[in-house]
């Protein structure tokens, strides 16, 4: 796995930490990347 892989799983895990973790959970963003796992995925892809 390359460098690049990694550092879109941490950067993925990052906007996740801080989506679902803090004051935005009830936010439009939240509720637009978190709704379905194919959001998850389309996140991660555009990373």
């Amino acid at each position: 796995m390359g460098f690049s892989f990694l550092l879109c799983v941490a950067a993925t895990a990052g906007f996740y930490g801080i989506v679902c973790f803090t004051t935005l959970r009830d936010t439009m963003l939240y509720r637009y990347t978190t709704e379905h796992a194919v959001e998850y995925v389309i996140v991660a892809i555009f990373c």
